[in-house]
């Protein structure tokens, strides 16, 4: 890695924006003629001119170079001390940082009071530059895959679970009442109808409804909605439908808060309201086909670096924004046919996928520190299976906030983490399943994770 030095008449420098990563620009008159490429990364920048020198330490990523006729305006964003800036650790760590800034000091029902901020936060991944999973600090990837199929799957016991997340919640037989997995999985959905509405009871039995008890004059109806089928079912045979949504929000099951989680679980109640409340997945079409294309070649490279077990960094190269296969004969080479028509050919024989998968997660309570890194990754996974399970591609996980919040115990590990160096993220591959109940964390595959270092904190019950 080199500097960026150059000799100028004049120049200014212009800050755009402020948070953590700045970015800013430098406009440059008459600068001495240098081959610049956004993407380059700098140690430092030394500007010389007739007042002195200019220089600013660390690591810069050149992202636009505008050239005019006597002027070059430079747009650059700061870095990790690595030299490397990942989006999933530099979006997070911002929203931490303005937390920290803004934040207002609150009490909560856990008694352990918070810095908060309320509704204006949104984080937005592209799941093709790598998988979520920061890496300023280290994420328990192992915990977090056996929680989501077990979420998949539809159940609420932790005895099934097989890791201590759900621990301080659950009764002692260790139920945690109908909490998310039942919801996607298993929504009870009841109707009262008079004997006398003869057409409506009808219609209930047509959609699958079964007849349960009578009282009085009124017929109580109930059904199973297994809602995670019915998304998958869309996403394969309805792709533009607008209704694909997944709700853990269910407010006949929301706990007392007069009672212990484990007591409300007793009860039949959730022991906890979910946090991560309702997911939405959008498709789109992929414009043409040698976007199809593209996206079938990076597929094969990652499903190829699985199998033969190597790193991204070690068998791949990117070349105009296209992935190319460093490593030969190991999947069938398509970009070769120019024929439009024959290359659709092509990809329909070998089920290239057509469509783009986009998730979206609403969550009303977000503990910045212990929850949001669980968080971003388990649901840009979720993104992932789908995507495997039904022919598609994931594309864009979105993460909306309600309350976001730092507990004031978790504040100075938070900064520790802030100081943290980023890391590559990585890649992820999916063996498919028959069904979605079916998918193990063994075949769920993160590919090239380097954790940060080890940051714990109190869980606030």
């Amino acid at each position: 890695m080199k500097s960026l030095k150059f000799e100028c008449s004049d120049f200014t420098k212009v800050y755009t924006t402020k948070g953590l990563y700045p970015k800013f620009s430098i406009s440059v008159f008459l600068m001495d003629a240098v081959d610049l490429e956004p993407g380059q990364v700098f140690e430092d920048i030394r500007i010389t001119n007739s007042s002195g020198t200019y220089v600013q330490e660390g690591f810069f990523k050149l992202t636009s170079v505008m050239q005019g006729p006597n002027t070059h305006i430079l747009e650059l964003s700061t870095m990790s001390s690595s030299g490397i800036l990942n989006d999933a650790d530099c979006q997070y760590l911002n929203v931490a940082q303005k937390i920290l800034d803004e934040g207002y000091h609150s009490e909560n029902r856990t008694k352990t009071n918070t810095y908060k901020l309320f509704g204006d936060a949104q984080l937005k991944f592209d799941l093709r530059e790598g998988l979520p999973v920061l890496t300023t600090k280290n994420v328990l990837v192992g915990a977090l895959k056996k929680e989501l199929c077990w979420f998949n799957r539809g159940e609420t016991n932790i005895k099934t679970l097989g890791t201590p997340i759900w621990d301080e919640w659950a009764t002692e037989s260790g139920e945690l009442g109908p909490v998310y997995g039942e919801q996607w999985r298993d929504w009870l959905a009841w109707h009262e109808v008079h004997e006398s509405q003869v057409e409506k009871i009808k219609f209930l039995e047509e959609q699958g409804y079964t007849k349960g008890y009578q009282i009085g004059g009124f017929l109580l109806f109930h059904k199973r909605i297994d809602q995670l089928n019915q998304l998958i079912e869309n996403i394969k045979n309805d792709p533009n439908n607008r209704r694909m949504i997944v709700s853990a929000w269910n407010p006949t099951v929301d706990p007392d808060t007069k009672l212990t989680p484990n007591k409300n679980a007793e009860l039949g109640m959730q022991a906890l309201p979910p946090c991560h409340t309702l997911w939405q997945v959008g498709c789109t079409k992929i414009a043409n086909v040698y976007d199809r294309e593209k996206e079938w070649i990076r597929l094969e490279a990652i499903k190829n670096m699985h199998e033969m077990g190597i790193y991204y960094d070690e068998a791949y190269v990117i070349a105009n924004n296209q992935w190319v296969l460093f490593v030969s004969d190991t999947a069938v080479r398509l970009d070769e046919r120019n024929d439009e028509i024959i290359l659709t050919e092509a990809l329909d024989s070998v089920n290239a996928p057509d469509y783009y998968l986009d998730l979206k997660l609403y969550q009303r309570s977000a503990d910045w520190f212990l929850g949001v890194p669980f968080n971003i990754a388990s649901y840009a996974m979720q993104a992932e299976i789908l995507a495997a399970h039904t022919g598609t591609v994931a594309r864009n996980f979105y993460h909306s906030f309600g309350d976001f919040h730092i507990y004031e115990n978790h504040v100075d590990q938070l900064r520790t983490q802030i100081e943290q160096p980023h890391k590559a993220l990585p890649r992820c591959y999916i063996e498919k399943q028959k069904d979605i109940a079916n998918y193990l964390p063994e075949h769920i595959h993160v590919l090239g994770y380097e954790g940060g270092i080890k940051l714990t904190g109190d869980v606030a019950v």
